[in-house]
């Protein structure tokens, strides 16, 4: 007996009890009672004395007589079967009630305002525009005032329904802290077409890696420095996220990836009490940033198949496509520099499809990373020590502070000039230009999709007036010129009184 039909039942023996107006087959109430007192036993209530000596309507009928008039005997109905609607409504089984399509969410939420109540409050404005998850779909919308992602699982069988669960509290449990990776708040579920649908609700990201076609050569660097911290966290605490690609790396207000959707992730079950039952080989959604492993289900996932995905990202970010076949495209042949070179090589390292040859932890790219970085440090220093005149520090540095203070204007007739691109409320000294250089490097990881910056975001504490934006590179520009006159203080110092001098041009006195 399901919840639809016992709702029909009570209706018939609310009139057997009462008015007795109409006709009711006697076999079908016999068989209709004892699929109630199933129920009952089922959710742990009590059969009550009138059921227990009832067998046929007549039965029924006198047991509720002795109760009194009409509504003492509707109320006494209510006692038994309301608990037994409640409990049944509290335990909708997804297996026999199972919802597979877009269309059923999509109605579920214009019938109910585009609202969705939870446990933690109403979910506002959520948009039918949504986005597809490995288990789910994610929709948005706000939760008192701040905007939320809702995770909706999708296809919805007794055991995705497991899993699902397990994925929230594994998550939260082990990983929901953690930089890097997306923040969870709350589990609950709602009800779709009488099933029980879990929800996952977590913190909205605008964007995902995927968003931008171009990237600067120190974006590609610092995107795979952030993939690598991430899943070195994964990692150590046991999950291998097996579904590693752009759309699931998010990026946040800070312009920080957050790596998202576990929902085939494997996870210890050394490290993890709560194991998800899902089978090591499983079939991957992806084939196109998953490891040549992952098709075989025989073979259990390693942080090597998730090393062998980083590299596909990365591959992806330079050319808008994983690597397929034998002949790798290197990123060189778009980005110069040594830095590229050696990402080349350790992008080589990560798609062997051998997985005993790949990378076998993110510890192991680390240690490359430290070698490289111990032999840039003594080519940089061989750079240092290069005799640079005082003539090539004035031409760089004049070209680069005449592209940060000042642009091109054309009026309508074709006619350029240059204007000033910033004017500031008080006049700086040595110390906060050296403040304002010192701190470019850390000030522009901030900006990774950025190509260009306004001066107020380094002048901290100053007020910057009629601000037009400057090339990001022009300030990176600054900084390496920087890094080679910082130790020489005969060249130091007219460097700094220079970028003083010109900024300070453009000084707007404030009276009071």
């Amino acid at each position: 007996m399901d919840i639809k039909e016992l709702k029909g039942f009570y209706l018939a023996l609310e009139d057997i009890v009462t008015y007795n107006k109409n006709d009711y087959d006697e076999n079908l109430f016999y068989n209709n009672l004892n699929s109630l007192k199933k129920c009952l036993v089922k959710y742990n209530v009590d059969i009550p004395n009138e059921l227990k000596k009832s067998k046929t309507k007549h039965d029924l009928r006198h047991e509720f007589q002795k109760i009194g008039g009409y509504e003492k005997r509707r109320d006494r109905l209510k006692e038994i079967i309301y608990p037994l609607i409640d409990n049944m409504e509290n335990n909708m089984n997804v297996e026999t009630k199972v919802y597979s399509k877009e269309m059923d969410i999509s109605k579920y939420l214009k019938e109910n305002n585009f609202e969705i109540n939870t446990r933690m409050g109403c979910i506002k404005n959520v948009s039918l525009e949504c986005k597809c998850g490995a288990n789910g779909k994610v929709y948005f919308g706000e939760l008192n005032k701040h905007d939320v992602a809702i995770k909706i699982l999708t296809n919805s069988t007794a055991e995705k329904k497991e899993r699902f669960l397990r994925e929230f509290i594994n998550v939260i449990m082990e990983i929901n802290n953690f930089e890097g990776i997306v923040k969870q708040y709350f589990y609950d579920d709602i009800i779709i077409n009488e099933a029980r649908v879990p929800i996952i609700v977590m913190k909205k990201y605008n964007n995902s890696l995927i968003y931008k076609e171009k990237f600067s050569d120190d974006e590609i660097i610092l995107i795979f420095t952030q993939i690598i911290n991430a899943v070195k966290k994964l990692h150590s605490s046991g999950i291998i996220h097996r579904d590693l690609k752009p759309n699931n790396i998010l990026i946040d207000e800070n312009n920080r990836l957050n790596i998202a959707d576990f929902g085939i992730a494997y996870y210890n079950p050394d490290n993890f009490d709560i194991n998800i039952k899902t089978q090591k080989g499983d079939r991957l959604a992806n084939f196109d940033f998953s490891a040549p492993e992952q098709r075989d289900r025989k073979k259990t996932p390693t942080e090597a198949s998730d090393i062998f995905s980083i590299g596909q990202i990365m591959q992806w970010i330079v050319y808008n496509e994983p690597h397929k076949g034998t002949h790798r495209k290197p990123i060189t042949d778009k980005y110069k520099g040594i830095r590229m070179e050696f990402l080349d090589k350790i992008i080589d390292k990560c798609l062997i499809n051998d997985q005993n040859e790949r990378y076998q932890s993110i510890e192991q790219i680390e240690e490359d990373i430290k070698r490289f970085k111990e032999s840039k440090k003594v080519n940089e220093e061989i750079i240092v020590d290069k005799k640079i005149t005082n003539k090539e520090i004035k031409e760089q540095l004049t070209d680069i502070m005449n592209n940060i203070v000042y642009y091109e204007k054309t009026d309508r007739f074709g006619n350029s000039e240059l204007d000033v691109r910033f004017q500031i409320s008080y006049e700086l000294s040595e110390i906060n230009v050296q403040e304002l250089i010192e701190n470019i490097p850390y000030k522009l990881d901030k900006l990774l999709f950025n190509d260009q910056v306004k001066m107020s975001y380094f002048l901290d504490g100053v007020t910057v007036f009629s601000e037009v934006e400057i090339e990001k590179c022009y300030f990176e520009y600054l900084y390496n010129l920087y890094s080679l006159v910082k130790d020489n203080t005969k060249l130091l110092i007219p460097f700094i009184n220079y970028i003083k001098n010109i900024i300070n041009e453009n000084c707007v006195e404030i009276i009071f």
